[in-house]
């Protein structure tokens, strides 16, 4: 599909409640990719994002999104992870995390479609609310302000292992005790 028919079937899918962006990422190394990010998208009542590179083409990282998002849609929705099931957030397990400062994972609550913390826990969370952070790997989170509402997003396993997806939940700060 080309970039103007993705577009069209966001629309007609989505109305005005998608974000679409194509930008540049620097490789560890030197050298960059062609990143596309798809984002805001409901589905199932949860606010979520794909995203995708390629090593070259603006249009095939947005068309392997694009995939990954109308793989989504046509799956039935997991159960929400449990305690034993561990944590919905993987840990950060790529070199680039040790420069990376966020609060532990597992002070925030994950459920369909909220994520649940502190004021403190909040406050920790870096935040991009035009822009993605550089260095996708698993386990990245920060905090974004859409038209008036805070979300968590955290990068999180795709089906391609040289590839993240974007996750997006409603933030709810706990009542202090």
């Amino acid at each position: 599909m080309t970039i103007n028919d993705i577009m069209l079937d966001l629309r007609a899918m989505f109305g005005d409640t998608y974000d679409v962006r194509l930008v540049p990422s620097v490789m560890t190394g030197g050298g960059h990719y062609c990143r596309a990010t798809i984002s805001n998208v409901h589905i199932d009542g949860a606010n979520l994002g794909f995203s995708a590179r390629h090593n070259g083409s603006y249009q095939l990282a947005l068309n392997e999104a694009y995939c990954m998002m109308k793989r989504r849609i046509g799956e039935t929705k997991a159960p929400s992870p449990s305690t034993e099931q561990g944590h919905i957030i993987p840990p950060i397990t790529d070199p680039l995390g040790n420069h990376w400062h966020q609060p532990d994972r597992t002070e925030i609550k994950i459920e369909d479609d909220t994520a649940t913390m502190s004021q403190h826990t909040f406050d920790g969370l870096p935040e991009y609310s035009t822009t993605q952070p550089t260095g996708a790997y698993e386990g990245k989170m920060w905090k974004s302000h859409v038209r008036g509402v805070w979300y968590l997003r955290w990068f999180g396993p795709a089906e391609d292992p040289d590839m993240v997806s974007t996750n997006t939940r409603h933030i709810q700060i706990e009542e202090a005790a």
